[in-house]
């Protein structure tokens, strides 16, 4: 089951409401998978030092927001960051999705990017949480991004329109935290019955 939506639209509240629902639920996160691969000793920061420089790397450690400024602004520089992590971060998700079947679980995967970089062909079906920009934004203040930046981020991302017409699920996630967790928890029993009525 995959599970995308833009920046601050409230996918990582969902899936944590979605799992505690339902246990036998493991979540792959491509988010988290990127965190680890670009942490001290991670196996992505050797090339991303030898293609943007050491500057980036201080005492070991990514300069994260000098990474997203430098590739927010130049699109050379962001395709180049792109090449490095997906497929390192693809073949990560792939093992951790094949480890969970093993071990008799269904896998929630939540991907940002999920049609932009094509995870969508490992989804049965896929949820879309969506939010009203303006609320988007403000989240993202409260993260300390400012209006500006937050702006480019959504604007960078696909359209919500794009990514319903390809999703089997929207959630709107522009009312009260409550009441996406009483979605999300609706929305997982639904599909552990469907799952359960097939086998």
């Amino acid at each position: 089951m995959g599970l995308t939506g833009g920046i601050g639209s409230g996918k990582s509240t969902f899936a944590k409401a979605f799992l505690a629902a339902q246990p036998n639920w493991t979540l792959v996160d491509a988010d988290q998978i990127s965190r680890a691969l670009t942490a001290p000793g991670g196996e992505a920061l050797p090339a991303i030092a030898q293609t943007f420089g050491e500057i980036l790397i201080i005492d070991g450690q990514l300069d994260r927001a000098a990474l997203a400024q430098a590739i927010f602004t130049n699109p050379e520089q962001k395709n180049a960051l792109e090449n490095i992590l997906h497929p390192l971060i693809r073949a990560q998700t792939e093992q951790q999705i094949q480890q969970a079947h093993q071990r008799g679980q269904h896998v929630l995967l939540d991907v940002p990017l999920m049609f932009e970089t094509g995870y969508d062909d490992l989804c049965t079906q896929i949820i879309t949480i969506t939010a009203p920009i303006d609320t988007r934004i403000k989240r993202l203040q409260e993260r300390g991004i400012t209006p500006s930046d937050a702006q480019k981020r959504i604007q960078a991302q696909l359209a919500d329109e794009a990514k319903l017409a390809r999703s089997h699920w929207q959630v709107n996630n522009g009312g009260k935290i409550e009441s996406l967790e009483n979605n999300a928890s609706y929305l997982s029993k639904l599909l552990a019955h469907a799952t359960s009525d097939k086998k």
